[in-house]
This record gives C-alpha cells, structure tokens and sequence, in this order.
C-alpha cells in the first residue's frame, strides 16, 4: 500500500537503522513518497556511526531515491 502523494511520513531513527541493517532501505520510497527525517534523527545517526554502529548515511538515501518530492531533512511543523 502507498501513501497519498500528498501525505508525508516523519521517520525517526529506529526505522532508518534497522532498515539499513536488514538491506531493506530501499522500501521506504515504495511506501511513501514523501518523507521528513528530522534533523534530529541524522544526529543520532551520526553518533550511532562515531561509536561504530552500522548506520545508513542518509546523503546516500537521499540521492539513491532519485525522485522529487521524496526524502528531506526538515522540522515537522503542524500548521
């Protein structure tokens, strides 16, 4: 099942991780088209991988989707 064009997912850093881990990242963007990863979530990342932790570079994800709208890095605001 795919979300609306027009609804966006916030992902958070335990989907991110263990998607990576199992080689299943690529099955967010079938999911959902759009997708918000909070500032946040890429700092946890980044601690994760300076401890050693196998963690997935979000830079990649963001280019292997190679769709518009689709992954982005952004504070959730409700309006």
């Amino acid at each position: 099942m795919k979300l609306k064009h027009s609804e966006y997912v916030i992902c958070n850093t335990t989907p991110l991780l263990y998607l990576h881990q199992l080689g299943l990242l690529h099955i967010i963007p079938a999911i959902c088209e759009n997708i918000l990863i909070p500032p946040a979530v890429v700092s946890e990342l980044n601690a994760g991988k300076e401890q050693g932790v196998d963690v997935p570079d979000v830079a990649k994800i963001l280019v292997d989707t190679g769709k518009e709208p689709s992954i982005c890095i952004s504070e959730f605001t409700h309006t």
